[in-house]
C-alpha cells in the first residue's frame, strides 16, 4: 500500500515537473530570444530541448519556424530600374555615367533549405491546430517576403484558407482576439 502512494506521489510529481518544464521552455525561449534574437547563439539548442521534451506544443512550433525563417533570410542590395520596389523607397540613389539615376534597394534573399524547415514548422502547427488564423497569417506572410514580386503561392495560400473558412467547419480563434467572426476574418485577408 505504502509503495503504490510513493509511486502514485512520483508520477504526480512527474507529470507537474513535465508541464511545468514545457512553460519554462517558452519562458527561456522568450528570455532568450529577447537578449539574442530569434536565430541568435543558442536558440537552435533550446528549441532542440525543447522539441524532445514536446514536439506537439504549438509555442515550440513557432519558435521552431521564427528560428529557421529568420536564419534562412539575408538582404542585399540590388539594383532595380524602378523608382519604388514593392512599396520601398530605394536604399540610396546614385547616378551613371550619362547622369541617369540609378535605384539600389534592400531585397530579401533566403535559404531555400532553412526556409523550407521553416515551412515544416508551420504546417506541423497549422496540421495540430488548424482553427489557429495566427498561423496561417504567419505563413501568408512569410510567402509574401519569400516570393517578392510574383506572389503565387501566397495566392494559393488565401484561397485554400478561404475555402477552409467556407466551410465553416471549425471554431476559428486568433490567439490576441479570441473567437473570430466573418468581419474579422475579411479584414484580415483584405490586408494581404
Amino acid at each position: 500500500m505504502i509503495k503504490r502512494i510513493i509511486i502514485t506521489a512520483a508520477l504526480s510529481a512527474a507529470s507537474v515537473l513535465s508541464v511545468a518544464q514545457t512553460v519554462n521552455y517558452n519562458d527561456q525561449y522568450n528570455r532568450l530570444v529577447a537578449r539574442v534574437g530569434a536565430a541568435g547563439v543558442g536558440v537552435e539548442t533550446l528549441i532542440g530541448k525543447w522539441e524532445k521534451a514536446d514536439s506537439a506544443d504549438v509555442n515550440m512550433l513557432k519558435a521552431k519556424f521564427a528560428y529557421y525563417f529568420t536564419k534562412s533570410r539575408t538582404e542585399e542590395v540590388m539594383v532595380k530600374p524602378s523608382k519604388t520596389y514593392l512599396g520601398m523607397q530605394p536604399v540610396i540613389t546614385l547616378k551613371d555615367s550619362l547622369g541617369a539615376p540609378v535605384n539600389y534597394f534592400q531585397v530579401p534573399v533566403f535559404d531555400e533549405e532553412l526556409f523550407s524547415q521553416a515551412l515544416k514548422s508551420i504546417d506541423k502547427a497549422i496540421q495540430l491546430h488548424p482553427e489557429d488564423l495566427s498561423l496561417y497569417f504567419n505563413k501568408t506572410a512569410t510567402l509574401l517576403d519569400y516570393e517578392g514580386e510574383s506572389p503565387d503561392l501566397t495566392l494559393a495560400c488565401l484561397n485554400s484558407l478561404i475555402d477552409k473558412w467556407n466551410n465553416n467547419s471549425l471554431n476559428w480563434v486568433y490567439p490576441e482576439a479570441g473567437k473570430v467572426d466573418d468581419d474579422f476574418f475579411l479584414e484580415a485577408v483584405q490586408a494581404y
